[in-house]
């Protein structure tokens, strides 16, 4: 396989090596030192040529993790050249793009995996379980949060949605499938933001609340709030210097249930997913393109009403 991208491409390929069976064969950057580094550190190729490993007949898989701005051109040449794909989020910043790519999995015939790793994520993983048990009944209303402060580019008022929310979305989708019509409202500026999304259901309702306006030294946050018609599960997690994690399950009955969430790594679980669904050959829906579509469909009609004032269709 070859992966694109020495930031995040590089955990990536920390992954890969404890994955039996696969073999990291090139590394495309962009800056010859840091490639030396790279080179010394994994025992690989390394290349300031894309197409270099896009072209090459020995990689079956190609892990793009570029910026979104130039996913496209990445990931519709790898397809036409023959590879898998395997694209880090956000997949696109328009609906266009995203489906130009579904187009070429289909057309020529290849996989094209999205990291879509909160399905993956301990709690998130856990909550998605016992609601398909069936043992807290049926979902009525969900809240997720998240919050950082604004050390990332890209998380101001006309940005935040899509690179903050998008894998709150995912979440919502796999939960309670896809809403009516979306609103949203927010305050910030180019830099900073507060966003709060609303998905509306038939007889559910959902929300995602997103910030970047917490100071310096508050913890990267997320959490949310599952309430069922037969119980509710809360789930907390502060990362950074002092981590902390807490799941608790409200029962029907009145008891209550607190679980220490298992961590795992979810990028790395997601990895594991994708290698064996190229080895074995099977479909891989929770990470597929089609999944990928819905939930950026959920987050540029969340950008319209946030724009516009108003509630939008799905």
């Amino acid at each position: 396989m070859g992966i694109l991208g020495t930031g995040f491409g590089l955990v990536h390929a920390e992954h890969y090596q404890t994955i039996e069976g696969v073999q990291v064969k090139s590394i495309f950057g962009r800056k010859k030192n840091k490639l030396e580094k790279v080179k010394e550190k994994f025992g690989v190729e390394v290349t300031t040529d894309p197409y270099q490993l896009i072209e090459d007949p020995e990689i079956d898989l190609i892990d793009v993790c570029l910026p979104t701005r130039v996913h496209l051109e990445f990931v519709t040449a790898s397809l036409e050249k023959g590879k898998n794909v395997f694209c880090e989020t956000p997949l696109a910043y328009s609906l266009q793009e995203a489906q130009k790519m579904q187009h070429f999995a289909r057309k020529f015939k290849r996989k094209l995996f999205v990291n879509l790793f909160f399905k993956y994520s301990p709690p998130h993983k856990m909550a998605l379980d016992l609601i398909r048990s069936g043992k807290l009944g049926t979902p009525r209303s969900v809240t997720t949060y998240n919050r950082t402060p604004s050390f990332w580019e890209n998380v101001g008022i006309e940005d935040i949605v899509l690179n903050f929310a998008l894998h709150n979305f995912d979440f919502l989708v796999e939960l309670l499938g896809i809403p009516d019509h979306v609103t949203a409202r927010g305050i910030g500026n180019h830099k900073n933001a507060h966003v709060v999304a609303t998905l509306n259901y038939l007889d559910k309702l959902a929300s995602v609340d997103c910030s970047s306006m917490v100071p310096q030294g508050y913890p990267f946050s997320i959490g949310y709030n599952i309430v069922c018609s037969k119980g509710t599960i809360h789930y907390a997690g502060e990362f950074g210097d002092h981590p902390q994690e807490k799941t608790t399950i409200y029962h029907q009955d009145g008891s209550i249930e607190e679980i220490t969430p298992t961590r795992d790594d979810e990028n790395k679980m997601v990895l594991e997913r994708v290698c064996t669904a190229i080895k074995q050959n099977y479909p891989c829906p929770d990470l597929s393109i089609d999944a990928a579509i819905k939930s950026l469909k959920i987050g540029l009609a969340c950008n319209k009403a946030l724009q516009n004032n108003c509630a939008v269709e799905i």
